[in-house]
């Protein structure tokens, strides 16, 4: 969880800095540039809890992430070098 944090707290910084640069560059204010990458950040911060809120709540409802809607019967494993001679063989018949 705290190595899930660091990387989260690290990624924002390398945008809001990416965000500060690319404004500063096309307005050649620093102030603007600031206002820009904090409002970023924050928008950045409140749009990720939306789409967490969002994406927990759509799978809530039924089956989870990864759940087979139906399951099937296991089948026997097959195995490719038990295969390949038997395809030959039909083959040959033909």
């Amino acid at each position: 969880m705290r190595r899930a944090i660091a990387k989260a707290v690290t990624w924002r910084l390398i945008g809001t800095a990416e965000i500060f640069a690319i404004s500063f560059w096309t307005t050649g204010h620093i102030a603007t540039a600031g206002h820009t990458a904090g409002i970023a950040a924050v928008i950045s911060v409140l749009t990720y809890v939306a789409h967490e809120l969002v994406w927990n709540g759509s799978f809530a409802r039924g089956q989870e992430w990864g759940e087979a809607v139906e399951t099937l019967p296991d089948a026997a494993p097959v195995r490719t070098s038990s295969v390949l001679p038997a395809l030959l063989t039909d083959m040959d018949r033909q």
